[in-house]
């Protein structure tokens, strides 16, 4: 299990490569392999059952969810699919951990707890890349400022401009009006 960081409105796959102390892979150990999540904000516990998929500090119908193996009998690989736009009263930026546990069985090597990074502005670094690195530019004739895709020539945004009495704007002779692109501090970002 590994740390990732997700929108709030995916589905998430939780996910175990299960083998014992000696490194050979497990297969068929479905039912035994469970998985149950904490949230940090508050330590408490997420309820698996469907009338519930809530987060609660006691009085869980399932504390514990059992894992799927991916291919029964030949993989060792176990999976939850969990979809987080279906947590009740769920934080658009919680962090949870992820415990692994066997049940009824003794020889899964157990995983060091994971974590789920949940973040409503994961969506927004594209965004904040182009505003930063993007041509910009101000059209005094439409009284715009228009920003532009990575292309340099499609239009992204164009946003209305005029003083807040509505007078037409101008700027004094050799003030910059345009901006080309600029060096990248997100060119080696993964989004």
């Amino acid at each position: 299990m590994t740390s990732a960081r997700h929108l709030s409105t995916e589905t998430v796959a939780i996910e175990w490569f299960a083998e014992d102390s000696a490194g050979v892979p497990l297969v068929s150990k479905g039912a035994e392999l469970e998985i149950s999540l904490q949230r940090r904000s508050d330590d408490r516990f997420f309820d698996f059952d469907i009338g519930q998929l809530d987060f609660k500090a006691a009085g869980w119908t399932q504390q514990f969810q059992a894992l799927t193996e991916t291919e029964v009998g030949v993989s060792a690989l176990y999976r939850f699919l969990w979809d987080l736009s279906t947590i009740v009263g769920a934080a658009p930026d919680d962090d949870y951990l992820v415990f692994a546990r066997q049940n009824g069985g003794s020889d899964a090597k157990i995983p060091p707890p994971g974590e789920i990074l949940v973040d409503q502005w994961v969506g927004i670094i594209p965004a904040t890349r182009r505003i930063i690195e993007n041509r910009l530019e101000v059209d005094f004739a439409a009284k715009e400022l228009i920003l532009y895709d990575d292309d340099g020539v499609t239009v992204l945004q164009r946003w209305a401009l005029a003083t807040n009495l509505g007078e037409d704007i101008s700027t004094a002779l050799g003030v910059q009006t345009k901006k080309g692109l600029g060096l990248s501090i997100f060119r080696n970002w993964v989004y």
